[in-house]
Order: C-alpha cells, then sequence, then structure tokens
C-alpha cells in the first residue's frame, strides 16, 4: 500500500495522515478476565497499556473470496478477531502448563536477545531461563539489560501437549490456523511457537507470507512493506523505524495477524505473552490444489530436472493428510543426504546393503518431504526428537567450491537434457553464444562462465535473504525451516540452530579411513567392495584417480567432463564471496580456501 507520505512525495497528491481505529475495537473488560483466568503475569511498566488502533483492516470474518480479494493479491496485511476458542486459549493458560513436563513454568529453556540468534551471527544467553523467569522479564546475567526471548519450531509431541483436541494436529479447521485450510485447503506448514516477558520480541526481518496467532499477553507489531524491508540483530526494544513507510498494530489474544510476502516485521511484547506463527510462503500457495497434488508435482519435478542424483528406489505415491506414516518404525540410523556431497551413492548402498534398515519414504508435513533430501530438521520433525537421539545420524559434506562446481555443470546437463525449470530457479545459463556450455572445448571460458554466475546469483540470493538456499541448491521443500540456507551446515541443525548430527564425514577423507569408522557404526556397510564402489563412484577423476583404475565402474550421475574445481579458486571475487556464503561451513568442518590450480591438459568427469 502507498502511505501519505509517500503519495505526497511520488505522486504530488494529499492524503490526510491519520492512524485509523480498528473496525472492531477490543473489549477492555473482557481482555482482562481473559488475562485472570490464563493466569501469567500481566505487570507492565509501559504508561500506556495498549494502543487501540491498528493501521491497517482489523476485521472479525473473512471468507476465502474476501481474503484473495482484499489482502492476498493486492498484497495487504489484515487482522481478524476472535480466531482461538476459549478452550484453545486455555491450552495456553500458566495453570495448564502446570500440569505438563516441557512448558511448565519451572522448566528451563534456551533464550536469546532476538527470536534466532545465529541468523544474525550472534549468541544465545549462555544460562537456559525458566518460564516463571521469563514471566518476570529476569535478565540474562551475561547479557544484562537486554529482554529475552524463547522461539522453537515445536516437535510433534509439543504439539500434542498444547493442542491436545486434535492429537497435536495445529492446522485444522477447528483451531486459529483453521483459515489456513479454507484459504489454501491445506493442513500443512512450518509452525514456530514463541515466548518473552515485557519488552522482548521478534526484531526486524522478512520471509515469505505468515499467520500469526497470540494465545497469552498484549503484542504490539511493527510491519513494513517490501520496499522498506530489513534486517537487523537488534533487540527489538531498540529498533526504531520510519513512522512514514510502518504500520503498528496491537495484538490481544485470539487475533490472527496475516502479513503478504516478504514484509519486513517486528514485535513487541507489552507483558509476557506466548504466540505462534505459521510460514505459508509462494511454494504452498497453489489455488485449490491439495497436498498430495503438490507432491506429485514436486516428485516429477525432483525427478527429472532437479539435482535427484539418480536416485533408484521404487515408486512411492503421495499420501493424504489422513493416512499414517509409510512405516511406523524409524530407520535403524538418519543420513542427512547434503546435494552434491556423495549422498546417492550412498543411499544405492543402503539400498543394496541395508534392506530394512534403511527406509525410502515421502510425507506431507510440514512439507512435501522426503527421506532423499531431509534434513536434521526433517527428520526430528517426522520421528521425533527421542527416536534422533537414540539412533546414530550423520552427513557427509564435500569442499564448498567443489561441490558448487559440480553442481554447476551438473544442472546444465540435467536442465538440457530434461527440463528448465531448476535452472531457471537457479538463474544458471545452459548456453553460450549457442552453444551448450557442457560441449565448450574451452575450459577457461567454462571457468569464466562460472564466475559469473557465482556473482548474479550473490546478488539475486544473497545471504540472510529467504531464498538463499538457491546460491547452494534446490529446497526440495526443506525451506519451510528458517534454518535452511546455502550452507550444509544448515541441512544438519535442529531447531535451535545446533549441529544435530552425531559425526560429519568429509567426502574427501572416505578414502583414507572415513568409509571404514562409518561402517563401525552401521555394520551393514561392512563391506570392503561396498567401500571401494562408493569412492569408484564418488572419486572418479576428481579426489582418487589411482582407484578409478584400479576399480572400473561406472560414476554416478555421470557429468559431462569439466576443470578441477582448484582451478576455479584464481578467482578473487568467488573467494570473497564463497567465504562469506560458506564462512560457517569452512569453519565447521575445517576447510580452506584452495591453493589455485594451474592448468593441466585432463577433463575430469564429475562425482556425485
Amino acid at each position: 500500500p502507498i502511505r501519505p507520505f509517500h503519495a505526497l512525495e511520488y505522486f504530488g497528491i494529499k492524503v490526510p495522515e491519520n492512524k485509523r481505529s480498528p473496525l472492531l475495537a477490543f473489549n477492555h473488560s473482557d481482555f482482562k478476565k481473559l488475562e485472570k483466568r490464563q493466569g501469567w503475569s500481566s505487570k507492565t511498566t509501559y504508561q500506556d497499556e495498549y494502543d487501540n488502533t491498528c493501521d491497517f483492516d482489523v476485521v472479525n470474518q473473512l471468507s476465502r473470496e474476501e481474503f484473495y480479494r482484499d489482502y492476498l493479491l493486492p498484497g495487504r496485511p489484515v487482522l481478524i478477531r476472535d480466531q482461538a476458542s476459549d478452550a484453545e486459549l486455555q491450552a495456553f493458560s500458566k495453570k495448564y502448563w502446570q500440569t505438563t513436563t516441557d512448558f511448565h513454568p519451572t522448566s528451563k529453556h534456551k533464550v536469546g536477545p532476538t527470536a534466532y540468534p545465529h541468523l544474525t551471527d550472534q549468541q544465545n544467553c549462555e544460562t537456559r531461563l525458566s518460564i516463571s523467569e521469563m514471566e518476570n522479564a529476569t535478565e540474562c546475567p551475561t547479557m544484562p539489560g537486554i529482554p529475552m526471548v524463547h522461539a522453537r519450531h515445536p516437535r510433534k509431541s509439543d504439539l500434542e501437549v498444547l493442542y491436545p483436541a486434535t492429537n497435536g494436529e495445529v492446522i485444522n479447521p477447528t483451531h486459529s490456523f483453521g483459515k489456513l485450510t479454507e484459504f489454501f485447503h491445506t493442513r500443512s506448514g512450518d509452525m514456530q511457537l514463541f515466548w518473552g516477558g515485557e519488552r522482548s520480541g521478534a526484531t526486524f526481518h522478512w520471509h515469505p507470507s505468515a499467520f500469526n496467532i497470540l494465545y497469552a499477553g498484549l503484542k504490539e507489531w511493527t510491519l513494513a512493506p517490501p520496499l522498506f524491508r530489513g534486517f537487523t540483530g537488534m533487540p527489538a526494544s531498540e529498533v526504531q523505524l520510519d513512522v512514514n513507510a510502518s504500520l503498528k498494530c496491537t495484538q490481544i489474544p485470539g487475533d490472527l495477524l496475516y502479513f503478504p510476502d516478504y514484509w519486513g516485521h517486528m514485535t513487541l511484547n507489552r507483558r509476557f505473552s506466548i504466540g505462534a506463527a505459521v510460514i505459508y510462503g509462494e511454494y504452498n500457495r497453489i489455488l485449490n490444489v491439495d497436498p498430495a497434488e503438490i507432491s506429485a508435482r514436486d516428485d516429477e519435478l525432483e525427478n527429472s530436472a532437479s539435482e535427484s542424483e539418480g536416485e533408484k528406489t521404487d515408486t512411492l505415491k503421495p499420501r493424504n493428510e489422513d493416512q499414517a506414516p509409510a512405516t511406523t518404525e524409524a530407520p535403524d540410523f538418519f543420513f542427512v543426504h547434503i546435494n552434491k556431497c556423495g549422498g546417492s551413492s550412498m543411499i544405492s548402498m543402503f539400498n543394496k546393503h541395508c534392506r530394512g534398515q534403511w527406509k525410502n519414504e515421502k510425507w506431507s508435513s510440514p512439507a512435501a518431504l522426503r527421506t532423499f533430501h531431509c534434513t536434521a530438521q526433517c527428520w526430528i520433525d517426522h520421528w521425533g526428537e527421542k527416536a534422533w537421539n537414540e539412533k546414530y545420524s550423520f552427513a557427509i559434506v564435500r569442499h564448498p567450491l567443489a561441490r558448487a562446481v559440480s553442481n554447476f555443470f551438473f544442472l546444465i546437463g540435467q536442465c538440457t537434457e530434461k527440463r528448465s525449470k531448476i535452472c531457471e530457479e537457479r538463474a544458471i545459463d545452459t548456453h553460450y553464444n549457442g552453444t551448450n556450455i557442457n560441449y565448450l572445448d574451452d575450459d577457461e571460458l567454462k571457468i569464466k562462465l562460472f564466475h559469473s554466475w557465482v556473482e548474479k546469483a550473490y546478488k539475486l540470493f544473497p545471504p540472510q535473504s529467504h531464498n538463499n538456499h538457491l546460491f547452494g541448491t534446490h529446497a526440495h521443500n526443506n525451506d519451510v525451516y528458517s534454518s535452511f540456507n546455502a550452507t550444509m551446515s544448515s541441512w544438519m541443525v535442529n531447531a535451535d540452530g545446533e549441529i544435530a548430527v552425531d559425526e560429519v564425514y568429509r567426502l574427501e577423507e572416505m578414502g583414507s579411513g572415513g568409509m571404514d569408522k562409518l561402517s563401525t557404526k552401521i555394520p551393514c556397510l561392512k563391506n570392503a567392495a561396498t567401500a571401494e564402489r562408493f569412492l569408484a563412484e564418488q572419486q572418479q577423476g576428481e579426489e582418487n584417480i589411482d582407484l578409478q583404475k584400479r576399480v572400473q565402474l561406472p560414476t554416478k550421475n555421470r557429468s559431462f567432463p569439466y576443470p578441477d574445481y582448484k582451478r576455479f579458486a584464481r578467482n578473487s571475487r568467488t573467494k570473497d564471496i564463497f567465504l562469506e556464503v560458506y564462512a560457517v561451513d569452512f569453519h565447521n568442518f575445517g576447510y580452506k580456501w584452495p591453493e589455485p590450480e594451474p592448468f593441466l591438459d585432463r577433463s575430469p568427469s564429475s562425482g556425485e
């Protein structure tokens, strides 16, 4: 929407600058009665307890047609009153939480100056705070003066406690997020849960559209249209936004607030508050399409034009939301398959040597996900934290530059032979002057074209942007998790942003003890021929030329020849970009920028 200031500045149209009261003001006495029933502290140091005005529409009822016409299509926010039943609100009361274990007021939780400190290179408080301490605005000993907030992607067990009436199903017609089932015919989405004391909140940031419900307390929202969006690591209480470029609104328990794609937003708790959100971005908003159809469409795209990398499994039909998982027991181990890091060959080995212990599955919540490219958080959400902690989990990584080079030329081949959607998504041009890049004879030209793509992709998918993952990978629907980005580390983190896998193996070291070590953890892989097969497939022409000569086995997903990745290390701009984008990977996995390799008269083919 055009604000009065900009209407005058850009168009010469004078519009009265006045705040609009809500169409439905909330009743002060009813609000106080609800606060008393919920039992949480209502203490506040704010001089004005709340501002009973809103700069955008407040409605009590909203049909699907009205939502699309007035808010979704024109990109306008809206607040919908009274969307949570009294029973749902009471499930977030202090009295009910005192009957639980994980949400008991004395239970301690990780907190920080912002909802997800790691996203802005900050740290959590070194001390966990109890819910009661946060209710009373207790300060973090190592961060005095900074209000603390807790944020999490709730586990299935959490949801079963908080939404007992539907056995943990959140996006249900009977709940506050029921509007998603009405508007989008879905029951899936990325849910987040928040609580914090007075003056805490989510600092200014942006991402795809979301629906936000408040269950307890009082929350002040500040929104900014996409033109004025931004990121900051400052605590919400310290952020000051231009009133000419922002909109404010006060949210009370039961209010469901919707903001469109890429709107900047921040929240400030006016007292201890508990809320939840479902991020429901562009991919999921396919009008009138059942989630199973979305899953089938994604599978078709994945199998034909993405980095599916030669998966060979039985065809699995997308299941309906109401169906049980394909299996009722978790696999014997969890493998986080990061794209272009040897995962396809590893899964091929599981299918051959570990039948019954490894399961190839698909599920549709919180999105159309599958085991083939499942992040740590994806595994945890599906099988629960208990199963994750009891089973062995691991991931394989690769030098960030080698991974990117392999991916670049692999996708050019895939998009040329099949469909171009993935290359379009990743901004990869498949041809140069009418010739497919993979057919170019000039290695130096191939290297130059890669560097040009790096520069372009960096501008289109910068760090901390909602689509940064496209710098390194197709999302495989893992973008439902706010922590997912271009880095390999983001595949392995839990809801707290911590590396959650038991062990991380480097692809370059699988031939020098890595495979033997892995075999001790997964006995079905204790087979020398298996190890040699994996190494031959992954390192042919790259990390282990001698082994290639000894074991003549076809390489999975054979790509056209391209130069050794070390020859790409000579470009200083690419180096600066990679050291920024993949800083956490270089740190976590001990990689260093390679010494540039001079031209060699050989053109190795890709590993995986």
